[in-house]
């Protein structure tokens, strides 16, 4: 048999538990996952998310054959943390990151006590005003689409 699974071998993968084994374990997978969404890169969130949809539906095609649903959910929840990170990154100081917020709808003094509060950018990414400013449709409005 060749370095490929097959769509059996797949789903008895998912069903025994391996699913995230074969999704966040694969170190091509992974680390391109991690470079197209590093925040150190300085492109714009069009550019990642364009190239993200490239590379994803090429994984959503493999794993479709499993049953993988929870498997892809993770999978598009971590994305979406990686993407709100980028943006509250690419904004860089306090001031900048609290307007972004206050122009998707957050309310000023819930923004800038997430602008000014001192955590990493991944806390910060997961954070209830980020997650209400940077929606499921704000992604697709951006142009992401889901992997399930």
């Amino acid at each position: 048999m060749g370095t490929e699974k097959s769509a059996e071998a797949i789903a008895a993968d998912c069903e025994g538990g391996e699913g995230p084994n074969l999704l966040w374990q694969g170190a091509v997978g992974k680390t391109r996952w991690l470079w197209t969404c590093s925040k150190a890169r300085g492109i714009s969130l069009e550019a990642v998310v364009q190239e993200l949809n490239s590379y994803l539906t090429g994984w959503v095609t493999y794993f479709r054959y499993a049953e993988c649903k929870t498997h892809l959910h993770r999978l598009d929840r971590w994305i979406r943390h990686q993407l709100r990170c980028v943006q509250l990154k690419q904004r860089k100081r306090s001031k900048p990151i609290a307007d972004f917020l206050q122009s998707l709808g957050v309310l000023e003094r819930l923004a800038w006590l997430l602008a000014l509060s001192g955590k990493g950018w991944w806390r910060m990414a997961n954070s209830p005003q980020a997650s209400a400013a940077m929606t499921i449709a704000w992604f697709k409005e951006q142009g992401a689409r889901e992997p399930g």
